[in-house]
């Protein structure tokens, strides 16, 4: 969320939007995509556990191979790279992408760089508690398929959050989660939040 706009200042607004409607106009019109996906690529993890799990209501509204369209709210957020990564996700097991990045400083670059986009939304998806806490800070191939007798995301995932957008082309052969993908899911997540809410 934006510092222009505090939580704690909600209350206040919805009076005011309520009081008078073209105060929410006014607010609207102050609201752009650079907002938006800004909000996106800093947002903590109450806001982005409550906007994952209306893209997926959504997803389960508007396709009609999911027989199950409502949902408890009782899921935990998991960073795909976690916040913790130095031991299993270094630039050793897994480079930056970013090869463009080099010179003097270019190893702070690629450290800012991958510590900002953990705190994006692309990186984030929703898990039971259970099996969340028991992924941790293990390397992809361990949060995908488990270890020793630990089941990993493949064997639980139930959302399509999850399932379509992480495990399927993992299935398919795409065993690296990097920055780039990140990128690519917080992007592909905003075009799914336009059309949720226009």
């Amino acid at each position: 969320m934006s510092n222009k706009y505090p939580t704690k200042n909600y209350n206040k607004l919805c009076k005011q939007f309520i009081n008078d409607n073209n105060e929410l106009n006014k607010k609207l019109e102050e609201l752009t995509i650079d907002n938006c996906i800004n909000g996106l690529k800093h947002i903590n993890n109450k806001y982005a556990t409550l906007i994952l799990f209306w893209i997926e209501l959504y997803r389960r509204n508007n396709d009609s191979k999911y027989d199950i369209k409502e949902l408890k709210y009782d899921y935990s957020l998991e960073h795909i790279m976690p916040q913790s990564w130095e031991d299993n996700w270094s630039f050793d097991k897994v480079p930056h992408p970013n090869t463009s990045i080099s010179g003097e400083n270019s190893v702070e670059k690629k450290l800012n760089d991958r510590k900002e986009k953990i705190d994006w939304i692309g990186n984030m998806t929703l898990l039971r508690s259970k099996l969340n806490s028991s992924l941790k800070n293990s390397d992809f191939e361990k949060k995908m398929n488990g270890e020793n007798r630990k089941k990993g995301i493949i064997a639980y995932a139930d959302l399509s959050i999850t399932k379509d957008d992480i495990v399927t082309p993992f299935n398919n052969g795409d065993k690296i989660w990097n920055e780039d993908k990140i990128e690519k899911r917080t992007n592909s997540l905003f075009n799914e939040i336009k059309k949720i809410w226009g």
